[in-house]
C-alpha cells in the first residue's frame, strides 16, 4: 500500500518527521508560556540507549486512553549532530500516540533542536488527521522496536492519566483529539 503521506519519512528511531516544517523564528516558541515549576514536572525515563542516541518518554505526562492506547512525549538525544537545512540539531521530542497490545505508533508533533535551544524545526499534524494515519511498525530486534516494548512495558507499570471513557482523548500537552486546547506544557 503506497504511503498515503508520502512528506512523512522515518527518522532512525521511533520517530517521524517533516516537509510542512517551519523553522522556529517563523514559529512562536510555546515553551515561553511556562514557567520552571512546569519543567520540573517533567519525568524523562529512558526506554533504550546506545553510544549514538538515548530514548526517553515522559512518564509523569502520558496519558492512557480508553481504546487502550498511550499518549506520550518522546525525547532522542544524538550524541552527534544531525543537520536540517544545514542546521544542526541532536534532539527530537515527539507527541505519540503509542499502541502496546501490537507495538506501534502514530506521530502527531516533532520538534528538532540543539539541547534545550528553542526548535529549529516544529511540524505537527492536524488533530483530526491522527486517526487516518496508519500505525508504524517497528522492524523486530531493531532499537526502534526495542524502545516501544520498553515504553509499554513501563507504561504498564506505572500509573498514568486516565482520559475519559467518553472518547475525549487528551494528549499529554493538553490539546484534546477534538482539538480543544488545554493547559501549556513544555516537552
Amino acid at each position: 500500500m503506497e504511503n498515503p503521506r508520502p512528506y512523512l519519512v522515518q527518522l532512525p528511531v521511533l520517530l517521524v518527521a517533516f516537509s510542512s516544517c517551519a523553522p522556529s523564528d517563523a514559529t512562536r516558541d510555546p515553551s515561553a508560556d511556562v514557567d520552571a515549576a512546569a519543567r520540573a514536572a517533567i519525568e524523562w525515563t529512558t526506554v533504550h540507549a546506545t553510544d549514538a542516541l538515548t530514548i526517553a518518554i515522559d512518564t509523569a505526562s502520558a496519558v492512557a486512553w480508553f481504546n487502550g492506547t498511550y499518549a506520550v512525549a518522546v525525547r532522542t538525544t544524538h550524541a552527534a549532530p544531525r543537520y536540517h537545512e544545514g542546521r544542526p540539531w541532536d534532539r527530537e521530542v515527539a507527541m505519540v500516540q503509542l499502541r502496546c497490545d501490537h507495538p506501534a505508533t502514530r506521530t502527531r508533533s516533532v520538534r528538532l533542536s540543539s539541547g534545550d535551544a528553542r526548535p529549529i524545526v516544529v511540524q505537527e499534524e492536524k488533530l483530526s488527521d491522527i486517526d487516518q494515519q496508519p500505525w508504524r511498525v517497528a522492524e523486530a530486534g531493531t532499537g526502534e522496536a526495542q524502545a516501544v516494548d520498553a515504553a509499554c512495558a513501563l507504561l504498564r507499570s506505572k500509573p498514568v492519566s486516565k482520559a475519559a471513557s467518553s472518547g475525549e482523548a487528551i494528549w499529554p500537552d493538553g490539546q484534546s483529539r477534538s482539538g480543544r486546547p488545554g493547559p501549556p506544557r513544555v516537552f
